[in-house]
């Protein structure tokens, strides 16, 4: 499980999030996504897969944003 917990925060990292922006985007207190990135408190089957899509779509509509500014200056 420390292995998910360090991979939930290096995920959140990468797409640029902090852990208050990535817990409004899912619904859930700050210290929710701090108790499972440190690993205090584990997640559901069904938190990891929400936590997942929610980062994915989060970098996906940054880089989308990007590229528009990239060809709309």
């Amino acid at each position: 499980m420390e292995d998910l917990n360090k991979k939930a925060k290096e995920m959140r990292e990468a797409a640029g999030l902090t852990q208050s922006e990535l817990a409004r985007a899912m619904c859930v207190a700050r210290e929710t996504v701090a108790r499972w990135e440190t690993g205090q408190t584990k997640t559901s089957k069904a938190n990891i897969h929400h936590l997942t899509l929610t980062l994915l779509h989060m970098k996906a509509a940054q880089e989308i944003a990007a590229l528009h500014q990239e060809f709309n200056p």
